[in-house]
């Protein structure tokens, strides 16, 4: 099962776009905020001499309180700030309650020798109020606040519009954007998902993509191939069993003709014997099949019980299989080599022999008459090495990968001669990895073949040398099936 070695990149992006939300909200709130203030709060600097005058005009009218309340209201109406102080800072009538601060003593006596004073409290001018040629207070003139008692908030300006609009379309656009990065691999995979639901095994995601979508994506496409691959090797292996039950079935039936029209009784005999050696054949296919499967119903995790567990005698069932390769091709030599010691392990006694069998025979079959067979067990760690060793035709480099395929046999032609139907390596396996162990082949071409398998080990190992059996006798080569 894939596991998830990358960081969460998802996690990481889905943050980051919301921090980047976060800080184009706080920056435009700072750009507004700081446009409103400078153009609400913003006073722009009075002229000298206009303030001068005003003053001047308003120190005449000192005497005359009507007057002066007239004017100073004209003057809030055309956006003026006035303020008239004693020297002592005492308020005279100004034109608005939001009166300006009355200034500092050092302020105060240069204002009493008559001089103009610009201030740097946002620009405004304090004026020395003049009667009778002498200073009798002073006044602050500013320009008025928007937000006065008389006035409407005016307009606010343009850049505060552009701001908030850049902002705006901004995370728009990035939202968008993250929303499709999402949205469109999903469409992808929920599409790809349902074409495969409604039988169609070659579509994919092909999402390419560093996250947790991406890996998704990716195991699912590489399930759809591992179910792609499965249904493959089914439809491959019913066509491949139909193949060879076919064979032998019309075999079986052309000798049922042949008996049925034979002219004597020894051509019908013939006839009938042929029928008992196809039907031989039939017989160990499907034995084989119900093996395969139950071993694989086993593997699966099915309740099936794939082993008849017993402790078992290597070197013993060793020597019977070399017995029973004896019989049956005598033009060998088979050795048995088990030196120091004897094994035991615990199995199912009737399968082990077939991987035995099943070795020593093809050892047989594709290696010269008269040449060696060697069979070899070895303790190695916690268990038991058995390899089986021929000097034959061997295996070509590109049939080494399917050497363990059902039904894939190196003999294309499927001659009679050759027996077997390209299941009995591929049923060995199996039946070793049902016993918790492995196999291996090595070949090379005119020089031969070695296959072995290691199983654990049940019982001690005694020092106890186990005897060597050598049988010869001549046998024809033929193809390996």
């Amino acid at each position: 099962m894939r596991q998830f070695r990358r960081p969460y990149r998802l996690l990481f992006r889905v943050y980051a776009v919301g921090l980047l939300h976060l800080a184009l909200v706080v920056c435009s709130f700072f750009i507004v905020i700081r446009s409103v203030i400078s153009h609400s709060f913003s006073r722009p600097p009075m002229a000298v001499v206009p303030a001068v005058a005003i003053i001047h005009e308003l120190s005449g009218q000192l005497d005359d309180p009507a007057a002066l309340e007239a004017s100073m209201r004209l003057l809030g109406k055309s956006g003026l700030d006035v303020s008239l102080y004693r020297p002592s800072g005492e308020p005279i009538p100004a034109t608005s309650t939001r009166r300006a601060r009355p200034l500092g003593s050092q302020a105060v006596e240069t204002l009493m020798k008559g001089e103009t004073l610009q201030l740097s409290n946002g620009g405004s001018i304090a004026v020395p109020l003049m009667a009778d040629g002498r200073v009798i207070g002073y006044g602050l003139v500013d320009r008025a606040f928007p937000f006065g008692a008389h006035d409407h908030p005016p307009p606010l300006p343009l850049p505060f519009y552009l701001t908030l609009g850049i902002a705006l379309f901004a995370i728009t656009i990035v939202s968008i954007l993250f929303a499709r990065s999402l949205v469109r691999p999903l469409e992808r995979l929920v599409t790809a998902t349902r074409a495969f639901g409604a039988g169609d095994l070659k579509a994919r995601a092909n999402v390419r993509r560093n996250d947790e979508i991406g890996e998704v994506a990716r195991t699912f496409d590489e399930t759809a191939d591992r179910v792609n691959a499965l249904m493959s090797s089914q439809r491959e292996f019913l066509a491949n069993v139909s193949h060879e039950l076919r064979t032998p079935l019309a075999r079986i039936r052309c000798a049922l003709d042949i008996a049925d029209e034979a002219p004597t009784d020894g051509d019908a005999r013939k006839a009938i014997a042929e029928i008992d050696h196809d039907w031989h054949d039939l017989d160990k296919l499907v034995e084989e099949l119900l093996t395969a499967t139950r071993l694989e119903l086993a593997a699966n995790g099915s309740s099936v019980a794939p082993l008849r567990r017993e402790p078992i005698d290597v070197v013993t069932l060793s020597q019977q299989a070399l017995d029973r390769a004896q019989s049956l091709f005598s033009q060998h030599q088979f050795k048995l080599d088990c030196r120091p010691v004897r094994i035991s392990v615990d199995g199912d006694p009737s399968l082990l022999r077939r991987v035995l069998d099943n070795l020593l025979t093809n050892a047989a079959k594709y290696s010269d008459a008269g040449s060696t067979v060697d069979l070899i067990i070895r303790h190695v760690g916690d268990g038991v090495e058995i390899r089986v060793e021929d000097h034959g035709i061997g295996i070509e480099p590109s049939d080494l990968p399917h050497i363990f395929t059902p039904f894939f046999r190196t003999d294309r032609s499927r001659a009679r001669a050759t027996g077997g139907f390209g299941l009995g390596l591929a049923l060995a396996k199996r039946i070793v990895e049902a016993h918790g162990g492995s196999m291996r082949l090595q070949s090379r071409l005119s020089v031969g073949t070695t296959v072995s398998f290691s199983i654990p080990a049940q019982s001690g190992i005694s020092n106890a040398p186990a005897g060597n059996s050598s049988v010869s006798a001549n046998h024809s080569p033929c193809q390996r099936g």
